[in-house]
Order: C-alpha cells, then sequence, then structure tokens
C-alpha cells in the first residue's frame, strides 16, 4: 500500500500532512503495542541470566538493587502498556511520550547500572555472555521501541555511559575495546531507528490521507446510492406515464397522416407501432421517442431524430426504410418506417445453439452488403447486434433488413466533421457486440461494424460469445486478450472462413477486414458449399 501510495498522490488528499497529534498517537500506540510483548520477554531473559549475575549480586546490594529494579520497572512498564495506557485515550500526545520515555529511562539507568556491576565482579567467560545478551536486548529495543528514536535514546544512553565509565576505571584488559565497539553499535541501531521512523511517518501520513479519501468516497457512495433511489422512483413514474400515454395513442392520427393501431414493439429509448399512413393507405411502423430518466436529455432526443437522418442516407434491400421523421403537433418524437414481418435474429441465436453454416451465409451475407452501402454513404451503424438484425419475411423470400442506427456515427465528407451524437463520455451500445476503441474512447470507423459482424458469426457458428462475463469485464477481455480459435469450439467451420472471422475481431482495428471482404468470404463458402453438393 505504501509504495503504490507513494507513486501517486490521491486529488483529494490537500497538499499538508495529517496532524501531528494523530500521527504521534499512532507512533505511540505502535510503542506500547510492542512493548506489551518485548518488555515481558526482556525480563525472561534477565531470569535465564542469573546464573551469570549471581555472583555479582551476591557481591554488591548494588547490583542487588539494580537486578531488581530493571525486572520491576519493566513489569511496571508492562503493566502500564497493557492496562492503563489504552484507558487514557484523552492524554496529550506530549504526555504520553514523556510517559514512555520516562519508563525507557529509568529501565536503561536499572540496565546500565547493572552492566556496569557485571563489568567489575564477573570473570571473562561470563562478562562475554552477559554482553551477548546486552546486545540482544539492546536490538529488541530498537525493534520494539524503533518507532520513537527519544525513547531508544533513552533506553540505550545509560547504558552507553555506564559500560563506558566501568571501561574507564576498570584495569580489566579489552575492556575500552568492549566499550568503544557497543558504543558504535549503539549508534549505528540509533541511525537505523531514525530511518524507519522517517519511513513509518510517510507511511501512517499516506494511510491518513487514504482513510479521508475513503470516508469521502463512503461519503459520495452513500450519495449516489441516494440518487439512484430517487433515479428509480423518477423511472417508474416516467414508465407509468409513458404506459398510460400509450395506451391512449392506438386509434389517434399522429401529424395528421399517421393513425396508430397496436403497439408492436418497445424498447429503453422508443415504442413502435403498427400505423395506417392515411394518404396512400399503406401501412407503416411508426417509432416514437420514449422519454425517461437518463433519456430525457436534448441529446438522447437529438440522437432520436439523428436515427432517422443517418437512415434516410441510405437506400439498400437490407436496411431498413425510412419514410419519414418529425415532431408532431402535440410534442410527439417520431420516425416512419417500412413495416416489417418476422422477427430479429436474436430469436435463433438461443444460448448454445449453433446454425447451420448455410443458414449463416445467407443471414450475414445480407447484413453485411446493408452495412456496406451504409459505410458507401458515410454512416457507421456502431450498434451492430442480433437484436438490430431482422428477418423479413416478404412472400416467400426471407430479406435480412439491418435496423436502429440510433448511435450511428456520420462521417460528413463535405465539411470534414464527425458529428458524434453519443453524449459526452456515455458508452452506448452492447457491450458484448462492441468494439475495443469504443471502450478505449479511441475514433472508430468501419472496422467496429466489422468487429460486431465477426462477434455474430463467432456466437452463430460456435453456439458461445468468445468473451463473457461483468461489462467490466468484457472490456477487460476485448482490450487484453485474445479470443479462442473458433474452429477450436467448430471444427466444421472452412479454415479460410475462420480466418476472415477471427481477423474481424483483432484488437487493432487496421487489421480487420471490411464487411465487403467478410460478405466476400461468406459468399465463397456458399459457392463452394453448393458446388461439392
Amino acid at each position: 500500500m505504501a509504495e503504490s501510495a507513494s507513486l501517486r498522490r490521491p486529488k483529494s488528499v490537500p497538499p499538508t500532512a495529517p496532524p501531528a497529534r494523530a500521527i504521534g498517537d499512532q507512533l505511540l500506540d505502535e510503542v506500547w503495542v510492542r512493548s506489551r510483548s518485548s518488555l515481558p520477554i526482556s525480563v525472561l531473559v534477565f531470569l535465564i541470566a542469573w546464573p551469570i549475575a549471581r555472583e555479582t549480586v551476591s557481591t554488591s546490594r548494588g547490583a542487588l538493587a539494580a537486578y531488581v529494579a530493571f525486572i520491576g520497572i519493566a513489569l511496571a512498564r508492562w503493566t502500564t502498556a497493557l492496562w492503563a495506557i489504552p484507558r487514557l485515550d484523552r492524554l496529550a500526545v506530549a504526555t504520553k511520550r514523556w510517559v514512555a520515555v520516562a519508563g525507557a529511562f529509568a529501565n536503561g539507568c536499572a540496565f546500565g547500572a547493572m552492566n556496569a556491576y557485571v563489568c567489575f565482579h564477573t570473570d571473562p567467560i561470563g562478562l562475554g555472555l552477559w554482553l551477548a545478551i546486552i546486545v540482544g536486548l539492546t536490538g529488541g529495543a530498537a525493534v520494539s521501541l524503533g518507532a520513537r528514536p527519544e525513547v531508544f535514546a533513552a533506553y540505550t544512553v545509560p547504558t552507553i555511559s555506564a559500560l563506558v565509565v566501568a571501561s574507564l576505571v576498570s584495569s580489566r584488559s579489552g575492556m575500552t575495546s568492549l566499550a568503544v565497539c557497543f558504543s558504535l553499535w549503539i549508534v549505528y541501531s540509533l541511525a537505523q531507528v531514525m530511518q524507519y521512523r522517517r519511513s513509518r511517518v510517510e507511511f501512517l501520513t499516506m494511510n491518513l490521507a487514504l482513510d479521508e479519501n475513503v470516508r469521502e468516497l463512503n461519503g459520495k457512495n452513500a450519495l449516489l446510492q441516494e440518487k439512484n433511489v430517487a433515479l428509480e422512483e423518477m423511472t417508474q413514474r416516467a414508465n407509468r406515464i409513458f404506459s398510460a400515454l400509450a395506451e391512449t395513442l392506438p386509434g389517434r392520427t399522429l401529424a395528421s397522416r399517421y393513425k396508430l393501431e397496436s403497439r408492436i414493439g418497445s424498447g429503453g429509448f422508443s415504442i413502435v407501432f403498427r400505423a395506417l399512413h392515411v394518404e396512400i393507405q399503406r401501412y407503416v411502423a411508426v417509432k416514437i421517442f420514449r422519454p425517461q430518466p437518463g433519456n430525457d436529455s436534448a441529446a438522447a432526443l437529438e440522437r432520436f431524430r439523428f436515427e432517422g437522418a443517418a437512415s434516410s442516407r441510405t437506400r439498400h434491400p437490407n436496411l431498413v426504410e425510412v419514410l419519414d421523421a418529425g415532431i408532431s403537433d402535440d410534442g410527439i418524437p417520431f420516425i416512419a418506417m417500412e413495416l416489417l414481418d418476422g422477427h430479429s435474429l436474436d430469436v435463433e441465436l438461443k444460448e448454445g445453439v449453433r446454425l447451420p453454416i448455410c443458414r449463416v451465409n445467407a443471414l450475414i451475407g445480407q447484413a453485411c452488403h446493408g452495412l456496406a452501402a451504409a459505410h458507401a454513404a458515410g454512416v457507421i451503424h456502431r450498434d451492430v447486434k442480433p437484436e438490430n438484425i431482422f428477418l423479413h419475411h416478404e412472400g416467400d423470400r426471407e430479406i435480412v433488413k439491418v435496423l436502429d442506427f440510433g448511435i450511428a456515427k456520420v462521417i460528413d465528407t463535405v465539411h470534414g466533421g464527425t458529428p458524434d451524437m453519443t453524449g459526452s463520455g456515455a458508452l452506448l451500445g452492447t457491450p458484448h457486440y462492441m468494439a475495443p476503441e469504443r471502450f478505449l474512447g479511441q475514433p472508430c470507423g468501419e472496422s467496429a461494424d466489422a468487429y460486431s459482424i465477426g462477434i455474430i458469426l463467432y456466437r452463430a457458428l460456435s453456439g458461445e460469445l468468445p468473451y463473457k462475463g461483468t461489462v467490466g469485464e468484457i472490456m477487460i477481455q476485448a482490450v487484453a486478450r485474445r479470443p479462442p480459435d473458433l474452429r477450436s469450439l467448430a471444427p466444421e467451420v472452412p479454415r479460410a472462413l475462420a480466418e476472415v472471422i477471427m481477423a474481424s475481431l483483432d484488437d487493432d482495428p487496421t487489421v480487420r477486414p471490411t464487411v465487403t471482404r467478410i460478405a466476400d468470404a461468406l459468399e465463397a463458402e456458399a459457392h463452394r458449399a453448393e458446388t461439392a453438393a
């Protein structure tokens, strides 16, 4: 956490550090928590070292007093750390610090006095063992009191002083060298403690800042949840209002020429009626804009109107024909289209169902021809999916119609613009069929429709979608992974066709074949199958 946090400060964190009291409290808490375990260990080590100290204690009352004082003060500090300090939350940081320093200093004085007596009265072997114990205990102090250099200094300075004095007044050889070496050891340990404290303070500072961010985010999440509840209530009210309006629309004449009869479909953005054009006596489909929270902005209405404008730029047997568009006298936006009879491709693409290659070739090939005509007119669909590929029955013929250019993109070759009616930062479309560049917010062209066609072909021939999971998981997979090879799931698919389909799923738009190239591959396979038959 500390490493990642040091790379980038959260935007909501102020440049100033958190209050010193908060950091000081945390450091002192760590001292006391560590003391709970380290002080009893120190007492235990001192008791185990009794055979070494016994001769010294038996010959000097001062040594006995220092020995008992060290154990007694250590136990008192342990009791304070375990029971008293956690209950004194109202103490100031300075007070807690001085309590810690006083306890460590008292313990250090007793420890130093005992060390001096041992240096005078112990044989060389015992002295070597005792110095090993001193190094171990001071090393433990460096760990347990490492968050507070002043506490560590209070613990070790009396010991250093006692050893230096002992080396000066003692006639034993090597004492001065031992005192110098031990003093250097303590200085090195203190430097390590100070370095540890700096890094620990930085870590605690960032942690406190992150905690503040978490609290802020929790508050924002709670507010967002309240807004979501309110939005859901508004959506329910809007749905009830629109449902009531939809019930009253049949029998009414829209824009003085479309007599609405029955509802034949609905979606999140619109509702579709079967209607009679009273002037030319032709049945048409009239799509009416459906306002609701999240879809009642000017941009959403503009997208609806843009669908009619984009569709009217192209005329092709495999594109739904838009006959009229506008806003009625009573303010209802509408699009009048040719009336279709049949069902959409998603009805046949049930989960796990594989369509015969010959049927896939016939259906998707027509859809590719319709999209190619749209591309030639400068229109990119951007929401190609099975629900928008309609299988229209006209007598004995089955004609594929590509529907819903509501989030299409028109390339204006005259003015050089690329109007994008999806709204700022909005992710419109169906994630399973969206090209990776759309997830990344990059410009998308005709190859985005080729990618969607590739996903539909992959699903129709293998019975599975190449990427599954939540929207976020699908986005990550589409950007960072390659789907399993189609022939590993459907070995019967000819290699040449499978290669074209897999190329259409490449995350690099420049590698993908055009929809015309995909149509050619499908027709070549259909011709090969007819010849073989």
